[in-house]
């Protein structure tokens, strides 16, 4: 099955709010890292927490504060690779790939050269091997379809959702991950039809991915869904800071929906 890279800026911007504003005297640093195997380059983004005091009469573009500057270094698999600044607050492993393999676990330690140190770790997710059904199957439009993929960990958590089309003009600048469904089973049911305002063969195309998240990633980005946060609150990982540094892996498939059927499906 071919598997395409989910943009980790997407994913923060679709599952996550503004930059969290927190109690106390000094602002932590706020990390926001996702691991995932299938993207060319690991992201981790760096800002300022702001602090509840100093937040009154803030817009919320006033409320980002990206940290430059900062020694950046993820440790795991046999590696110790250092991140390097690519835009204000934005590290990547631009010198040497960090090798990202599910099952491993990886210790994040950033430094803003001053006083705020923070650490963290994450165990990559074994990848959800999805078996039904096929790639490139046909089926009718609006016609309930089972997807099925193997489980790993009884306690394991997914993400079910499609890829957004540009075609579609539900989006127009990059191809976002809608969730659909965020479940502990192995299985899901959905109904499609065909995207508007797409040629008649894109628009039968649906592209799926499942991921499998890890505890980290799921109690901040999905806490009320995932159960792994505190009574449905962000919860964070991030010692002496605050944030996620989490990892998620996908499987992927291809179905395409022909005419016909009711009106009820989820695009």
């Amino acid at each position: 099955m071919k598997r395409t890279n989910l943009l980790f800026l997407a994913l923060i911007l679709t599952a996550c709010g503004q930059n969290p504003v927190i109690e106390g005297e000094v602002n932590p640093l706020l990390v926001q890292a996702v691991l995932n195997p299938d993207n060319r380059m690991q992201t981790i983004l760096i800002s300022e927490a702001t602090n509840v005091v100093r937040s009154d009469g803030l817009g919320l573009g006033d409320l980002d504060l990206p940290i430059s500057g900062a020694s950046v270094h993820v440790t795991g698999g046999g590696q110790s690779v250092k991140f390097g600044e690519v835009s204000p607050g934005t590290y990547r492993d631009v010198e040497a790939r960090l090798q990202v393999t599910p099952g491993q676990t990886y210790l994040l330690e950033a430094s803003d050269g001053g006083s705020r140190t923070v650490s963290a770790i994450t165990t990559v997710p074994m990848r959800p091997v999805l078996t039904s059904p096929g790639d490139q199957e046909e089926f009718p439009e609006s016609v309930p379809v089972e997807f099925v993929w193997r489980k790993n960990q009884e306690e394991d958590f997914y993400v079910f959702g499609e890829i957004i089309p540009e075609c579609s003009e539900i989006n127009t600048n990059i191809s976002v991950f809608n969730p659909l469904r965020f479940l502990h089973t192995d299985r899901t049911t959905v109904a499609f039809r065909p995207w508007f305002n797409c040629a008649p063969e894109e628009a039968r195309v649906m592209n799926l991915r499942v991921f499998s998240v890890d505890p980290a990633a799921g109690g901040f980005l999905w806490p009320g869904a995932s159960g792994f946060g505190r009574d449905g609150q962000q919860a964070s990982n991030i010692r002496d800071g605050v944030g996620v540094f989490g990892a998620m892996v996908a499987d992927s498939v291809k179905i395409l929906i022909g005419p016909g059927g009711s009106d009820d499906s989820t695009n």
